[in-house]
Order: structure tokens, then C-alpha cells, then sequence
């Protein structure tokens, strides 16, 4: 039959990486990666008011101080510029593992800090936790906001972004304005 015309079978639809490797599909995948937003913010707020405390017990400068600060925000960009497309690549759910991970590694650093190089080391870790856990759960959000609900993804992102900043700071601050004041920043954290 080397005159007939030759049949090409299309080939198996096979899914891509970022459609094979997604967060839980349904109700309950949008709330779990809603909270993953708001624990990721509020621990990324939690140390601002104990910078204070810190620059009291060890003595270091507002100049430090700000350094600790910066250091934060200059991670957060970096992480957003160099890997904010990363969940589109490689899936949602790996990029969004990471992120936990360096932000379970940065309170570890807090809770051990000595000096002012661990708080650099926990704000650096931090900031990366932080920007890659934004652009992951903001995609993540949208891809599970339901049929029919669109801005839902949006507005989570925005309640979640807002309400975990403010409980970070909130959380971690009040126990350091009432008369007994905590020995270290664990316990003050961890009530």
C-alpha cells in the first residue's frame, strides 16, 4: 500500500506541568490556599514590633534597624521579579512548598537569633518566602475562585493580604504592651 495516504493518529493529549501539579480543586482548595496567604503575611508582619525590643537588648542603630528592614523588601522584589512566573512553569503547589518551607526556615531563625546577623539571615529567607507566596497563591486563587465567581480569587487575595499584615503585627505586638513583658520573641509569638 505504498500509494494509500497514511493515517496520523493525534497524539494523547498529555497535561502540562502546571495543570498536573495543582493545589486541591474545589471549595475547600481555595480556602487552604486563602489561609496559606494569610499565615505567609502574618508571619511576615510579626517581627516588625519587636524590631524595638531587639535594637534595646543588643544595641544596635536605627541605620541597623533600617538594614533589617530593607533587606525584607529587597528580597520580596527580588523574589517577585526573578521567580513570579515560576508557578506558571512548574506548577502552583511546588512554588507554593517552597515558600512555606523558607518561612517555617526564617521563624526558625528568629527564634534562634543572637544578633542582629540572624535577623538578617530570618528577613532575607522571609522576603523570598513572602514574594513567592504571593505570586503563587494569587494564581493559585484565581485558578480556584469557581466558574461563575470571578473577582472572588481577587478580593480573598486582597482580605488575606490585608487582615494577615495586620495580625502579624497586632498578634506579636500587644503581649509586648501589657506589664509582663515575654523573655524572648518565641513567647511573645507563640501564646
Amino acid at each position: 500500500m505504498a500509494g494509500a495516504p497514511r493515517t496520523v493518529r493525534p497524539a494523547a493529549r498529555r497535561p502540562a506541568v502546571s495543570e498536573s501539579i495543582q493545589p486541591a480543586r474545589g471549595p475547600r482548595g481555595f480556602w487552604v490556599v486563602a489561609a496559606v496567604l494569610g499565615f505567609s503575611l502574618t508571619v511576615a508582619s510579626s517581627p516588625t514590633p519587636l524590631y524595638s525590643v531587639y535594637a534595646a537588648r543588643w544595641g544596635f542603630s536605627a541605620i541597623t534597624l533600617t538594614v533589617v528592614f530593607a533587606v525584607y523588601a529587597v528580597a520580596l522584589l527580588g523574589a517577585l521579579l526573578a521567580f513570579g512566573t515560576l508557578s506558571d512553569a512548574i506548577g502552583r503547589k511546588p512554588v507554593i512548598v517552597v515558600a512555606l518551607s523558607l518561612q517555617v526556615t526564617s521563624l526558625v531563625c528568629f527564634i534562634v537569633a543572637t544578633d542582629v546577623g540572624w535577623l538578617l539571615a530570618a528577613r532575607l529567607a522571609q522576603g523570598a518566602a513572602t514574594g513567592l507566596a504571593s505570586a503563587g497563591v494569587s494564581a493559585a486563587l484565581l485558578d480556584l475562585q469557581g466558574a461563575g465567581r470571578s473577582g472572588r480569587g481577587a478580593l480573598m487575595n486582597a482580605l488575606m493580604s490585608t487582615g494577615g499584615l495586620g495580625a502579624g503585627a497586632l498578634g506579636s505586638g500587644a503581649p509586648w504592651s501589657t506589664p509582663r513583658i515575654p523573655n524572648s520573641w518565641c513567647t511573645s509569638s507563640c501564646w
